[in-house]
């Protein structure tokens, strides 16, 4: 019943839900009895979860999915497994900084860095900082027409500066936000 509630809910509810929800995808995998369930788990993961979208949350999802690819290693879950899951997650790079991490760093070492990450589209990539979210913009000033609003959290994909303001998609659209309520990813 579980997992055809989970199945229906991938299917017809929004991506920003569905992909809101890694914290959930990821607790099955704590519930696995043995290597072989922890193999299947993420292999479904790899093949039908949520991916590094507009809707992502780095901040909600990454330590989540650091804690359970550490175990994954650790464990012996297979190494196709566990590198479908760092390009998905483009090497799960905003969590570089928890102390976890180097055990991922260890395994990325291990092979080719660029196997993994993404760097041209890392360095382009943004998270909302600001805690009330933004104003996403028409134009590169603060009297311009507001399309929407981006929610703390979210990532924005640089397509170019302009000043103090950057034009970005996100998935509320494309526009401008102001750079200083931005941090890198």
């Amino acid at each position: 019943m579980r997992y055809a509630l989970t199945l229906f809910l991938l299917l017809f509810v929004s991506n920003t839900f569905a992909c809101g929800s890694t914290a959930h995808w990821f607790s099955w995998y704590w519930d696995a009895k043995d290597l072989k369930q922890k193999n299947n788990h993420l292999k479904q993961y790899e093949n039908f979860g949520c991916s590094m979208s507009l809707s992502y949350s780095p901040r909600i999802a990454e330590p989540i999915i650091v804690k359970v690819l550490v175990d994954a290693i650790e464990s012996g879950v297979e190494k196709k497994i566990i590198n479908g899951i760092l390009k998905k997650y483009n090497c799960v790079y905003g969590a570089r900084k928890l102390p976890i991490y180097s055990k991922i760093k260890e395994y990325i070492t291990g092979s080719k860095y660029n196997e993994f990450c993404n760097i041209e589209k890392i360095h382009r990539i943004y998270i909302i900082r600001a805690n009330s979210g933004v104003v996403l913009r028409s134009d590169a000033n603060k009297n311009s027409k507001r399309i929407g609003t981006i929610a703390h959290g979210s990532i924005v994909i640089e397509k170019k500066a302009n000043g103090d303001w950057i034009n970005v998609k996100s998935y509320a659209g494309e526009g401008y936000v102001f750079k200083s309520l931005l941090e890198s990813y």
